[in-house]
């Protein structure tokens, strides 16, 4: 079995036509935006978007992530309107908190706004993560391509027009939302065609069949979820509490230019992967290999850009980004490391799933959890004027042990599956 053959070669490449020129141009795009926004603004749409992430996950239930597995396009359809209706549903029971908020008298009427995009943040970006699983599911790696395409050119355009007008951190909350709207539109286009064809029938037999049938995402992936953007709430509070709003902008800055290759190369890797993986598993073949392959490509390709940056983070990040940003720079070098490793684990993070394995891996999740929060807190509390960058180290330190154990973790369930399989 060769890594670069197939069909997983054919549907990555598409994949990541499109992603790596919405990559290229979130970078060509960077150094303007963060010329006109400070890194207080930057943090108030950071600490938005980890806001909006988490509602997010309890607006679908994670039951997109059931779209792929079934074969039939109407399961899939009957799966795909129930996260949907549900994501309306949470996003609109939601906007009854946001007058609640206005109640303080620090409450300005422009904070008023940011809050109330909360709602309509999480209904788009539920519905971007259903339209992106359907797209999976038909194949259709052509329109993920495309509405990722759409979504950066659109919002790193209008970033910098608000940026231009002064709309701040308000300005930069709505260019991220007609973005994804945008995108949203893409995946709307191919789905409104197999409207017709499944019609809605209340109270239908066959979706209490399928949602008892992957319960497994309402009872354990969702919970996992949640656990992990616990732990980055959690991170970006302590910052926000105890440093302020400008070091956790430079932060949380660093943190995204890290991840940059995770979240558009390393992310459609993991795509493909996904689909590929079902693939071999209904075809009852050995997954090991081929995953191992893979970490080690991504183990090789990431190794020398991530030492660069450990080693001269300051240099780059004030000439790319600019001299308000060498904050950024400092934080970058010390979270180098973990950044890679993240780079390496996540596209393989799905596997429990796969293999149905997320009771065991929800455990480990909560342990992985408790070591960021105490290696965050246990410091503060023995020195609550200990240096930001004193405190990423700690933490850095600890996530690279708790996700090399992932590692061995993942390479122990992959093993116990290619015993039960024939080749």
């Amino acid at each position: 079995m060769d890594l670069f053959k197939g069909d997983f070669l054919k549907s990555l490449v598409v994949l990541l036509s499109g992603t790596i020129i919405a990559q290229v141009l979130n970078i060509a795009f960077m150094p303007i935006i963060s010329r006109v926004y400070t890194p207080d603004e930057v943090g108030v749409l950071n600490f938005y978007l980890q806001i909006v992430t988490f509602i997010t996950v309890v607006a679908t239930l994670r039951m997109e992530l059931a779209i792929p597995l079934e074969k039939e396009d109407s399961d899939r359809y009957i799966i795909l309107r129930f996260a949907s209706r549900f994501a309306v549903l949470f996003s609109a029971l939601s906007l009854f908190f946001v007058p609640f908020l206005s109640w303080k008298e620090d409450f300005s009427f422009a904070l008023f706004w940011v809050a109330l995009f909360i709602p309509l943040g999480a209904l788009l970006h539920a519905l971007f993560n259903i339209g992106m699983y359907w797209s999976l599911a038909q194949d259709a790696f052509k329109t993920i391509s495309a509405a990722r395409l759409i979504r950066s050119f659109s919002t790193n355009s209008l970033k910098v027009i608000f940026g231009f007008l002064n709309f701040g951190g308000v300005g930069l909350i709505v260019s991220v939302l007609i973005g994804m709207f945008a995108a949203v539109a893409v995946y709307a286009k191919d789905v409104f065609r197999v409207f017709k064809l499944f019609p809605y029938k209340k109270g239908s037999v066959r979706e209490k069949e399928l949602m008892h049938k992957h319960r497994d995402f309402r009872l354990f992936n969702l919970p996992h979820v949640l656990v992990d953007l616990t732990r980055d709430l959690v991170l970006a509070s302590i910052i926000v509490s105890f440093c302020s709003t400008h070091d956790y902008g430079s932060f949380s800055q660093a943190y995204i230019v890290l991840r940059l290759p995770l979240m558009f190369v390393g992310e459609a890797i993991g795509q493909a992967l996904f689909a590929k993986l079902i693939k071999l598993i209904e075809a009852n073949q050995k997954i090991g290999p081929f995953v191992l392959k893979l970490v080690a490509g991504l183990s090789l390709v990431s190794f020398v850009p991530f030492w660069l940056v450990s080693e001269y983070g300051v240099e780059l990040f004030q000439f790319f980004l600019g001299a308000d940003w060498c904050d950024a720079g400092r934080y970058a070098e010390v979270i180098a490391w973990w950044s890679m490793v993240l780079f390496v684990v996540s596209p393989i993070s799905f596997l429990p799933i796969v293999l149905k394995q997320q009771g065991s891996y929800f455990a480990l999740n909560i342990i992985r959890t408790l070591c960021l929060i105490l290696a965050t807190v246990v410091p503060i509390y023995l020195n609550n004027q200990i240096p930001l960058e004193d405190l990423l180290e700690i933490v850095a330190l600890t996530q690279i042990g708790i996700n090399l154990l992932l590692l061995v973790y993942y390479g122990i369930i992959i093993r116990r599956n290619d015993k039960k399989r024939l080749v």
